[in-house]
């Protein structure tokens, strides 16, 4: 009898044992939510017009760009985004819209840390007028555009996170120079 209680120990021994690594391993994958900031410079370059009417371009309606980035990030370290491919509908991977109509802008990118893992963002805001007396000659508009990150490469596989990045940038007088823009960000990354 005394060895079948050994054994029996053992086995809920191992199982406690098992069952608890199980749990720490599980509880790492959530991830932690971390201070999130950043600040960096851009390039927007015109890829195509989406016109509000076909058959009168000069009412122009959206600018689509493909955008060029460097900046420095906390859990990044340097990041960078490239010009890259062109999608299926002929929209950049990493790029903006914006709506000459609204002042709407909306975009995506993926951004690349230092050790090359990539972290996957979209984000929204809108074009107001730059009233910082520092900037505002050079870059006229200014977007408070909310970041949402879901996912990508890497130790970022399956990072979340949200942030408020405030942009200040030049625009093109007839349409199709690039814009060009500096930004700062703060906010939250789970990883």
């Amino acid at each position: 009898m005394s060895k079948m209680l050994r054994w029996g120990c053992v086995a809920i021994v191992s199982s406690a044992i098992l069952w608890l690594t199980t749990w720490d391993a599980n509880a790492k994958s959530v991830g932690k939510a971390r201070p999130w900031k950043g600040s960096g410079v851009g390039q927007g370059v015109l890829v195509k017009f989406i016109f509000v009417d076909p058959n009168d371009p000069d009412e122009l309606g959206t600018r689509v760009d493909e955008d060029t980035i460097v900046g420095n990030s906390t859990h990044m370290g340097r990041i960078t985004v490239t010009p890259g491919e062109l999608d299926e509908d002929g929209f950049p991977t990493s790029g903006h819209t914006f709506s000459f109509d609204t002042g709407e802008i909306e975009g995506w990118a993926n951004w690349r840390a230092a050790n090359g893992d990539k972290l996957y963002v979209t984000y929204a805001g809108s074009a107001v007028p730059n009233t910082d007396p520092d900037t505002m000659g050079e870059y006229p508009f200014a977007a408070n555009s909310e970041f949402i990150a879901a996912g990508g490469t890497g130790r970022f596989k399956d990072a979340t996170g949200e942030m408020t990045m405030h942009v200040v940038f030049s625009f093109p007088e007839t349409g199709v120079e690039p814009i060009d823009y500096i930004f700062d960000f703060e906010g939250t990354l789970t990883y």
